[in-house]
């Protein structure tokens, strides 16, 4: 009899603590991609919208590429690999749930986590700079699970270089 008690009690506490303790969570994974150098440091401003990048989009509070935003990227790599001269900045983007603060630090993530792939895909990481937008630049104001999933991105701009003009061409003639 006093081992069927004891067995409740023990049952009970398990519980109880379980309760107290709340949900385990499972601990995100997030892969890390090796960088081969740092970012540039080029000014921002001089980049624009480039159609052929593609933009990918992340799940909630995640930074892990999903199998689509991994068909996003090599498709976009084939394109920077045909040219070679772009440099392009990725700008990273949140939904407007959770504080500023970490969710500029999740887009600066997203960011660094797409940079790092498109090198392990071999782009050279000297063509590469990121940008945190955090929630700051939605492509999308309404408060809908949809708009929320536009704004979970890392977005792409690019920079070609103009050719050279009348006057350099002579003074490379000289």
């Amino acid at each position: 009899m006093m081992t069927r008690s004891l067995w409740r009690f023990s049952a009970l506490a398990v519980l109880l603590l379980g309760i107290a303790c709340g949900p385990i969570r499972k601990k995100q994974v997030v892969e890390e991609f090796p960088l081969d150098e740092a970012e540039p440091d080029l000014p921002i401003g001089k980049y624009g919208e480039i159609a052929a990048l593609s933009p990918v989009f992340f799940d909630y509070d995640s930074v892990s590429l999903s199998e689509a935003a991994r068909d996003t990227l090599a498709e976009n790599a084939k394109w920077l690999v045909g040219h070679s001269s772009v440099t392009i900045l990725i700008e990273g983007h949140c939904d407007e749930r959770g504080t500023t603060a970490y969710n500029l630090a999740l887009s600066d993530r997203r960011a660094k986590t797409t940079r790092g792939y498109l090198i392990r895909l071999g782009i050279r990481g000297k063509r590469i700079q990121t940008l945190p937008y955090g929630e700051e630049k939605p492509f999308c104001a309404e408060a809908t699970e949809e708009c929320w999933r536009q704004n979970r991105q890392a977005h792409f701009k690019g920079q070609i270089p103009k050719p050279p003009g009348k006057k350099e061409k002579e003074q490379k003639k000289r």
